[in-house]
């Protein structure tokens, strides 16, 4: 690392995200929190972008309703069986805590390297299943792309994680 290495620091209520490193490494992390927020949830509030020294910018976002946990602890708390159900946990998970609404085989690709859970042999099947086998998912409003239904909802936040079933002597 560089002796002054850039840094990011973001506010959002009470959740504070601080990236430091490499300019394009900040940089690239940065403009993905960039296009994940909507425009609709800015607000007036400090947020603070700096190379060396702090300097305050000018936008940051509402405080969210609850703290959302890591995508790898969400996961491992709901542990989810098959991939029909790992696809809707991911969808779920971007739609709650990254207000991603549709997702398709690229928004949930690196998902799979981030929680470092086996990847199906056809990802885009496993969306199709998802949608059709199980109703999880249904169409989005583009080709490709999907939303999590009530079905879905349901698995994820009532239905997971299962119980484990005693066996009976």
């Amino acid at each position: 690392m560089n002796a002054n290495p850039t840094r990011i620091k973001v506010s959002m209520g009470s959740l504070t995200v601080e990236i430091e490193g490499a300019e394009e490494f900040v940089q690239r992390e940065w403009d993905f929190i960039k296009e994940r927020i909507p425009l609709s949830q800015m607000a007036v509030a400090p947020l603070q972008l700096a190379t060396g020294p702090e300097v305050e910018g000018e936008v940051a976002v509402k405080p969210s309703e609850e703290k959302a946990p890591s995508l790898r602890e969400f996961i491992a708390e709901k542990n989810p069986r098959g991939h029909a159900e790992i696809v809707t946990a991911f969808a779920w998970y971007l739609k709650t805590y990254r207000d991603t609404s549709e997702v398709s085989d690229v928004e949930i690709r690196p998902l799979y390297d981030q929680t470092k859970v086996r990847k199906p042999k056809y990802l885009k099947q496993a969306l199709i299943d998802a949608r059709n086998k199980k109703g999880f998912l249904d169409v989005g409003s583009k080709s490709g792309y999907y939303k999590v239904t009530d079905a879905g909802d349901n698995l994820v936040v009532s239905d997971l994680p299962r119980e484990k079933k005693k066996k009976v002597i």
